[in-house]
């Protein structure tokens, strides 16, 4: 915008200067563009878990689990550990056996939700154009065993949307940026989906060639927020 108000500043002067020049007559006082203000939304937080509790956007509460053969979780607690951008953050602590047979691979799961989907006050995020949150996956597995880290959100309905995220371990608590155009979506459209939101769950699945393969998984979560 400065450089547009500047632009047009600059050619304001010139054609005042050509006009003198050319006509041999003081010039009139030309008119300054004003800058036009725009409107900015602010983030709409789904948690910041700086007030130490469960509750969140949906006016639900944080859930998680782990599935698959003996797939088991150990704990999804608010805690006040390295990774975190503030006081506290959501950390996911599971074991996760890639057992259940998909045709090309085996897979077991672990993930926290927001919460029950019958339960939740529907958030309109129509106006915001990214989602962001800042997070981190640590673990260890074994053989061929490997993490799959992605979001999903749904209305309670039929609509959901999905963002294949990583499919990597990476320690390094940072922050994701995921522009909400490119989610997959089935069962009807974004547009619907996006103005009757219910719910949304953070995966790190744990896939292999093998069964039986696993893998430690813990997954530090903190500020998921919607943003322009």
């Amino acid at each position: 915008m400065k450089n547009f108000v500047l632009s047009v500043t600059l050619i304001a002067i010139l054609f005042s200067f050509l006009f003198s020049c050319s006509d041999n007559k003081p010039s009139s006082p030309q008119p300054t563009a004003t800058p036009t203000s725009v409107a900015t939304i602010a983030p709409l937080y789904v948690d910041d878990f700086e007030d130490n509790n469960y509750v969140n956007v949906f006016n639900t509460n944080w859930l998680a689990s782990a599935n698959g053969g003996s797939s088991f979780l150990h704990g999804c607690f608010i805690y006040s550990g390295d990774n975190k951008n503030g006081a506290y953050a959501m950390v996911l602590s599971a074991t996760v056996e890639a057992a259940i047979n998909a045709g090309a691979f085996y897979y077991g799961t672990s993930y926290i939700t927001t919460g029950i989907v019958a339960n939740a006050t529907p958030v309109n995020i129509s106006v915001y154009s990214k989602m962001k949150f800042s997070a981190a996956i640590d673990g260890y597995a074994t053989g061929s065993a490997y993490p799959y880290f992605y979001v999903y959100m749904n209305d309670g309905s039929s609509i959901t949307a999905w963002k294949e995220i990583s499919n990597t371990f990476d320690p390094v608590f940072k922050e994701y940026v995921l522009d909400l155009s490119s989610f997959n979506v089935s069962g009807g459209a974004l547009n619907d989906l996006y103005t009757n939101l219910k719910q949304i769950m953070f995966y790190v699945d744990v896939r292999s060639l093998t069964q039986s393969d696993t893998a430690d998984v813990q997954f530090y979560i903190d500020d998921i927020r919607f943003t322009q």
